[in-house]
């Protein structure tokens, strides 16, 4: 007559574990948020670009911003040098018109030491969107470098400086890439600071142009 009674306190000792562990790795898991197939990092802010050519010093300073420690657009102007390869420093001039190779912009790898010399990690990857969606995963939100224009297709040019060649795409720009979902990818655009979903086929076509340029950081 006591069988049914062990049962019921076993069956409720079960649940009360099974709760103990949701509530557990809940508590563990990282700032994301599952919307039916979507992966998204809550919290992202909104951040424009505050000159005219400055979107990869924004798209950076909005990822350090979702930290909580701002690394600012103008302090990667003061220490990043100016330099004809975006590989090495800045290309042109950051006020100068957007859309062509001359006064141009930067890329990832020189954002690096600004963001390592304030305790940040960061990681320059070129790939596709396996790593992205790792890292969205993971929780880091990702710098990404693509075209604007949704479907413009775009010329490359190589130039050469001091032995050292590198690719030029007119319309570079950069985003802050925070989510993803069978049909494409959730950013944070710095030229107005507006958040978008764009589908995989546009965005992996800008993004391939740079050789699925990116860069992560976190604390």
């Amino acid at each position: 007559m006591y069988a049914p009674r062990r049962r019921a306190r076993g069956t409720l000792t079960s649940l009360l574990v099974l709760l103990l562990i949701t509530v557990s790795t809940l508590a563990q898991a990282p700032s994301t948020t599952a919307q039916h197939d979507a992966v998204i990092i809550k919290g992202i802010p909104s951040v424009a670009q505050w000159y005219n050519l400055s979107c990869e010093y924004a798209a950076a300073a909005a990822v350090t911003l979702y930290w909580g420690n701002l690394v600012s657009q103008d302090d990667f102007i003061r220490e990043v040098p100016q330099h004809p390869n975006p590989h090495i420093g800045f290309r042109g001039n950051i006020h100068g018109p957007h859309g062509w190779i001359g006064d141009y912009g930067i890329y990832a790898e020189p954002l690096v030491p600004v963001l390592e010399r304030r305790g940040y990690t960061a990681e320059v990857f070129y790939g596709g969107p396996d790593r992205l969606k790792a890292e969205i995963n993971a929780g880091h939100p990702v710098v990404a470098w693509i075209t604007v224009g949704r479907y413009i297709p775009r010329p490359a040019y190589w130039d050469t400086y001091e032995g050292k060649t590198f690719k030029l795409v007119p319309g570079e720009h950069s985003i802050v890439v925070y989510g993803y979902d069978s049909d494409g990818i959730y950013s944070m655009d710095v030229a107005n600071g507006g958040f978008y979903h764009t589908e995989w086929d546009s965005f992996l076509t800008r993004w391939n142009y740079f050789g699925g340029m990116a860069l992560v950081i976190y604390p």
